[in-house]
């Protein structure tokens, strides 16, 4: 399991958590996940998986997003998707694009 980047983890930090959108909320529990499986569930945003085909495009990154259901993954008695962030995909670019309407005003 990797740790987070430094540069990533202070993007995060600068964010302002009332201005995230759904998307961006998800993005952020992703990241926090640090490329384990998150059951669509524990996102608790409304379209959820909506939200995880969003980071899939440029606008908000173009992050690698697998899914699965939890007999693939072979979780006995779960029930629902699960989805995974390519961790090779989390860079500070890609990054810095999805939270660009977030950030903090340095005012």
């Amino acid at each position: 399991r990797c740790k987070m980047k430094k540069e990533i983890k202070k993007i995060i930090d600068s964010v302002s958590q009332k201005d995230l959108n759904n998307t961006q909320r998800v993005l952020v529990r992703m990241i926090s996940a640090e490329g384990e499986w998150v059951s669509r569930d524990t996102l608790k945003i409304p379209s959820a998986s909506s939200r995880l085909r969003d980071l899939r495009t440029s606008q908000f990154g173009s992050f690698k997003i697998a899914c699965a259901t939890g007999k693939e993954l072979g979780k006995k008695n779960t029930r629902g998707t699960f989805y995974s962030l390519d961790p090779k995909t989390v860079t500070v670019s890609r990054v810095s694009k999805a939270f660009k309407t977030a950030v903090k005003s340095a005012s």
